[in-house]
């Protein structure tokens, strides 16, 4: 036995030291004084760790226990505290406060994925309720309204925009982008006992935005993707393609990047840029990252979108700058070796990075600055 157990330990210790560790930002936290990075350590596929670094003194400190491994972080508004997703459970962490704490939806709810704050007490998510995908408004108290959810359709990649809601829908065959108002959540009533459950209940099978009060205004390809939804302004909206199927043997797969302008009831649609991330970290054991597609997702700054591409070569991921207004593509990084560079914050005009990185160091990540950038 004693042998046995030896024998696991030692397997599982090869396993992460041969595993790729990585080390990327995920969201800020500006003051007055100054301002702190969110940075992720992927000491292993399955295994994220938090922590919060200020780059003008190097000082960095865990941000949460070890045993959650925090994904999709959000800040709060009033940054008085953050959410993540660990272990399929939306949680919620105070900075005043030792622990977070688990959201508890007075509703059969799970597969959270994109998580929006509209304000200090509310969210907008996307979860599954049965065997679909809806849009959900969920307030700290765990009081659940259902924006939109029909059967046989996925509603993904919330965004509130003013009074507009905009989302992803998917049926088996088509993938498209919706647009419609948001709905305008009753006064709920407090309830207790079985009059809640049964209230819940009711919340939970009515859509308060109905199908004929949506408006589709873009189909993608018949072989595309849309993921990861951004609405900057409700004239204006940015999203990622991809292909519906890909094979897991090649080096590398490609996406686009798209724009849709709104003039007047038209929506014009255009095509910015594409780019390749190495397949093998989407879906290698060894190499994967546990965010998946999250962190290569292209960043704006003002007119200048960052993203990563290995398009001339797989073994190198670098950043690279589109400006929007140009059309130019510029590089920004120069990889050696079989270095992977991604997930751009723009902050103080530098450009902070993630990057592979064997183990965490005071130097937490890698910066340039674009002082001069044109």
């Amino acid at each position: 036995m004693k042998l046995y157990r030896t024998y696991i330990l030692f397997a599982l210790f090869s396993f992460f030291c041969h595993a790729n560790q990585y080390i990327y930002p995920v969201a800020v936290l500006e003051s007055e004084k100054g301002f702190f990075l969110f940075v992720l350590h992927q000491e292993g596929p399955d295994s994220l760790q938090l922590y919060m670094w200020d780059p003008d003194t190097d000082i960095m400190q865990k941000g949460l226990s070890a045993r959650f491994s925090p994904t999709s972080l959000q800040i709060i508004p009033g940054q008085k505290g953050f959410s993540f997703i660990d272990a399929g459970r939306i949680r919620i962490k105070q900075f005043l406060k030792k622990s977070p704490r688990a959201l508890e939806p007075d509703q059969p709810l799970y597969g959270f994925s994109t998580v929006v704050w509209l304000d200090e007490q509310t969210l907008c998510t996307s979860a599954k309720r049965g065997n679909y995908f809806g849009i959900f408004q969920i307030c700290v108290d765990g009081h659940v309204d259902t924006i939109v959810a029909q059967e046989g359709f996925d509603f993904l990649y919330p965004q509130k925009v003013d009074d507009l809601l905009f989302c992803v829908g998917r049926d088996t065959e088509n993938c498209f982008l919706v647009q419609g108002d948001y709905p305008k959540i009753p006064k709920q009533k407090n309830f207790s006992g079985v009059e809640a459950i049964l209230a819940a209940e009711k919340r939970g099978q009515k859509s308060l935005l109905r199908s004929e009060e949506a408006t589709i205004f873009y189909d993608a390809p018949d072989d595309q993707q849309i993921v990861f939804l951004y609405v900057p302004q409700k004239d204006c909206c940015f999203f990622v393609q991809h292909p519906n199927f890909i094979d897991s043997e090649d080096e590398t797969i490609q996406f686009s990047y798209h724009r849709l302008t709104r003039d007047g009831s038209l929506w014009n649609h255009t095509e910015l840029f594409q780019f390749s991330i190495p397949t093998k970290l989407l879906f290698s054991k060894q190499h994967r990252m546990h965010e998946s597609l999250r962190p290569f997702i292209p960043r704006h700054a003002k007119e200048k979108i960052y993203f990563s591409d290995c398009s001339d070569n797989y073994e190198k991921l670098n950043i690279f700058s589109f400006d929007i207004i140009t059309g130019k593509k510029e590089q920004k990084t120069f990889a050696s070796g079989l270095d992977y560079f991604f997930a751009p914050f723009i902050l103080k005009q530098n450009l902070f990075y993630g990057k592979k990185q064997k183990n965490l160091s005071d130097k937490c990540l890698d910066f340039k600055s674009l002082i001069g950038d044109a």
